[in-house]
């Protein structure tokens, strides 16, 4: 039996220790703040629950069928709905095929020149990525980046899966990029088809019945009931010796065997090498209400991409049985509540989806998203997990994004050191 120490007490810490605890490991988990969950804790405006931003648990590996079986009364299993509304050129695009930028056609032509022109090989940036595509393209998607005062030159690529843009799809031009794809991982890369086209069963996933804050309460509940050590509040100092993190609690050492990092990362890095992670983030303002009365409600989320509208994306779901609304909007371009919502319903009766709003229900919630890394960064971590692999510090998923991606990683690397 060993002794894992987790440090933050969000959703891969949790299940992660769940799987750990099945193996018969001692597991400790330190969180900073008052309450588990990290990123996906709700926003509770009220006596209202809304989720923050759109988060599904993804229900198609091993360990997300176990986490289910254990939380069996605080989740459900739904297929996921997603659509995607384009606004450029004063062209509308709509479609619940796809949830990235869609058009109508795409220049083949041009990209065979620039798969010709670039070294897919050498992509750092978001820039280098969105420069294989047509200038009109790379154009529009760089302009809504720029929305966030951000600049694509400094962003690692993989940020650009916190946007939806980590590939483009065409109606057009489909079976020709379908055939492409199966000759070229350059073009399977940076182009999508319909989902259906690849699999026959549609993408499953989880959401909590009655939000994520009473899920992490029961999880934190169970973890308990099984010995698992949880500290609230914790404020560690950290020392490293000869290559191995050493945590101290309130003065005390933290035995371990194994700790695992899934917080923010800043400390740990600079009490190893010095350096300071630059942190780059952006801010969203997220407008939310109950629905009174809908016709064709389910539960979906639509991607938005426009120059005109600050709406990046609509997400419709239930907490506690009750149909809810939250459209994500860019801080730079904030709108006034009247403008946000009916743009938003405007978007939505598109997909023949009908709400009629709970004003009493309405409110609004600033959210500073840390779910995209410096080019810079990207390097930092990069270093430094290269040369902490043989200490006793988890790292490698540091440079995933993504809740399936970070824990598929850290299962990965568990079972490379043993512990599974």
């Amino acid at each position: 039996m060993k002794k894992i120490v987790f440090v933050g007490g969000g959703i891969v810490s949790c299940i992660s220790a769940l799987k750990l605890l099945e193996k018969g490991h001692n597991v400790e988990i330190y969180e900073r703040h008052s309450k588990l969950g990290g990123i996906l804790q709700d926003f509770n405006n009220g006596n209202q629950i809304f989720f923050r931003g759109c988060k599904y648990i993804i229900f198609e590996n091993n360990w997300a069928n176990k986490f289910y079986k254990d939380l069996l009364q605080s989740l459900f299993v739904l297929n996921v709905n997603y659509g995607v509304y384009v606004e450029n050129n004063k062209n509308n695009i709509f479609s619940e095929e796809y949830a990235i930028p869609l058009f109508n056609n795409i220049n083949i032509k041009k990209i065979n020149q620039n798969l010709k022109k670039f070294n897919f090989n050498n992509i750092e940036t978001v820039s280098d990525r969105l420069n294989f595509y047509p200038d009109k393209i790379k154009i529009f998607l760089k302009n809504i980046i720029l929305k966030h005062k951000l600049k694509p030159s400094e962003l690692n690529q993989i940020s650009l899966s916190s946007f939806a843009m980590t590939r483009i799809a065409s109606i057009k031009n489909s079976e020709i990029i379908y055939k492409l794809k199966k000759k070229s991982n350059v073009i399977d890369n940076l182009f999508a088809i319909n989902r259906s086209r690849l699999f026959k069963k549609k993408l499953k996933a989880l959401l909590p019945k009655n939000g994520y804050d009473e899920l992490f309460s029961n999880i934190k509940f169970k973890l308990c009931n099984k010995g698992v050590k949880i500290i609230l509040n914790s404020q560690l100092n950290l020392n490293w010796k000869e290559s191995q993190l050493k945590l101290f609690n309130q003065g005390v050492e933290v035995k371990n065997d194994l700790i695992i990092w899934t917080g923010d990362p800043t400390n740990v890095v600079k009490s190893f090498n010095g350096k300071n992670l630059e942190s780059h983030h952006y801010k969203v303002v997220q407008f939310n209400s109950n629905i009174s009365n809908s016709k064709n409600f389910k539960t979906i989320y639509i991607q938005v991409f426009s120059e005109n509208s600050n709406i990046i994306r609509i997400n419709l779901y239930k907490i506690n049985n009750i149909e809810k609304v939250s459209i994500e909007t860019i801080f730079q371009g904030y709108k006034n509540s009247d403008i946000v919502y009916d743009e938003a319903l405007k978007i939505l009766k598109k997909f023949n989806i009908h709400l009629v709003l709970d004003i009493s229900s309405f409110s609004k919630n600033l959210d500073l998203r840390y779910n995209i890394i410096s080019k810079n960064d990207f390097k930092t971590l990069k270093e430094f997990s290269y040369k902490v692999r043989n200490s006793n510090i988890l790292s490698k998923f540091m440079l995933k994004q993504g809740i399936n991606n970070k824990i598929n990683s850290v299962f990965s690397d568990l079972k490379k050191r043993n512990y599974f």
